[in-house]
């Protein structure tokens, strides 16, 4: 079955600003975007995906974001989440909240319980999955400002849930510019669940003693920041 790639809006605001740019007045102009790979192209043509169409700008911002699903054996789909709400759950990895809204630095900012969400999802049909919350789990980001989910994988019945850390804040001021989270920090380590996120094994590693050593405060660069992994199909079967 032959079909259009469509951008939805969380993919289209992925882009580069030049390149959506490009892409909207090509589509204006012309329709779908046209398929030219180069000549010594070592892959063939698809035969199911024939063009790229956009199909406008809007909001699908409903919940939460960090979403990095994994494919388990019992046919589900496990993902991390935060920084948003899932029904009656949420979920937020900033560890500071501004006492004055609009008045950055640290002297204005107060610490508060950082979280990170999971959640089941069911359904084959990317566009209409439903989702289950399974709850929330506190992870301290101090020293740091944040603790966000990164790789996570389910293979095999064992959920690994990593975790990183950034810095100073969500809304930092350097000079006249301001920056989200312009510190990148350590991978923390894993966490681990073996029924499916209903109760978890912390990692024995903080972001104080991360699991590769590393230190992200003040800018310095980490070698190994917010790994992810790459899901080879149903419990990594292929």
């Amino acid at each position: 079955m032959k079909q259009l790639i469509h951008f939805r809006p969380q993919t289209a605001l992925k882009l580069s600003p030049l390149l959506l740019l490009l892409l909207m007045n090509h589509v204006a102009a012309h329709g779908p975007w046209p398929s030219e790979p180069p000549a010594d192209c070592p892959f063939s043509q698809s035969e199911e995906i024939v063009g790229i169409v956009f199909t406008g700008i809007c909001s699908d911002y409903h919940v939460a974001d960090t979403w990095y699903p994994s494919w388990a054996e019992d046919g589900n789909l496990y993902s991390p989440w935060t920084d948003g709400t899932l029904f009656e759950e949420s979920s937020n990895s900033d560890g500071y909240t501004f006492v004055q809204e609009g008045v950055l630095g640290l002297y204005n900012a107060e610490q508060r319980p950082a979280t990170t969400g999971q959640a089941k999802m069911i359904g084959d049909d990317p566009l209409h999955l439903t989702l289950i919350s399974l709850g929330t789990v506190q992870a301290d980001p101090y020293p740091y400002g944040g603790r966000y989910p990164c790789g996570s994988l389910l293979h095999n019945g064992v959920w690994y849930y990593g975790t990183y850390c950034l810095a100073p804040h969500g809304v930092t001021r350097f000079g006249s510019a301001i920056y989200n989270w312009p510190w990148l920090g350590p991978l923390v380590g894993f966490r681990t669940s073996t029924d499916y996120g209903k109760t978890w094994k912390e990692t024995p590693h903080t972001p104080e003693r991360p699991l590769f050593g590393e230190t992200g405060l003040w800018g310095h660069p980490v070698k190994i920041g917010s790994p992810h992994f790459v899901d080879f199909g149903k419990n990594m079967e292929h």
